[in-house]
């Protein structure tokens, strides 16, 4: 008889699974690793990221503006190809990379509106980060999230697929019909950065639920 690493429940020699949370029993009673570890270190990269980024822009702003569309969108194509072929495929949700992605969303929303110089009324600010989050809410809502042997994850739909379509037909829609100036960017960015922040607190929030129940 060996007892659980994660609520301590009694668990019969050779079992694999708690019968009371379903964290893996570790066989013998092994210990499971730390997962802090994990943690600590996408914290560590998202800080070093941060002081790259703060380095040159203080060294060459222009350059910094070219390497963030540079990489955004590297990683935009990546992700368009990463989407349809992994949609459907359940993946885990961990609330350190989520808490990372809000923050890095709003260090963006910060730093071009703090460079570019444009400014909006609290009203207009305030209404197009509601939209993104109201959008973000939605589309986390209607991904289905389940525990798997005490592990919680996001299933992928069609509908998942279907709504990202559309936020990213809009964008290049509104690209393609005004050019894009600074003011219509800066409007697409507090859209986008409110569906960040919805999504990714929608799946925090049912991170937890989910472990409360289980």
């Amino acid at each position: 008889m060996t007892h659980c690493p994660k609520c301590g429940v009694p668990v019969d020699q050779g079992t694999r699974f708690c019968p009371a949370c379903g964290t893996p029993a570790g066989g013998a009673g092994t210990p499971q690793p730390h997962r802090s570890g994990r943690a600590l270190k996408l914290w560590a990269l998202a800080g070093l990221a941060c002081f790259a980024c703060l380095i040159i822009m203080a060294i060459n702003f222009n350059l910094f503006l070219r390497l963030v569309a540079i990489g955004g969108t590297v990683l935009f194509m990546l992700s368009i190809a990463m989407m349809f072929l992994t949609f459907r495929k359940a993946k885990k949700i961990a609330p350190a990379p989520l808490v990372i992605s809000i923050i890095m969303s709003l260090l963006t929303l910060w730093v071009y509106a703090l460079f570019l110089g444009i400014h909006f009324s609290g009203t207009v600010k305030f209404m197009g980060l509601l939209s993104g989050i109201l959008v973000g809410i939605g589309w986390a809502l209607t991904t289905p999230v389940r525990s798997n042997n005490g592990i919680v994850e996001r299933e992928g739909n069609v509908w998942y697929l279907v709504v990202w379509g559309l936020v990213f037909a809009i964008n290049q829609l509104a690209a393609a019909i005004t050019g894009r100036p600074p003011h219509i960017a800066m409007v697409l960015l507090l859209l986008g950065t409110g569906i960040v922040l919805g999504t990714s607190g929608t799946f925090i929030a049912r991170y937890y639920s989910m472990k409360a129940r289980h």
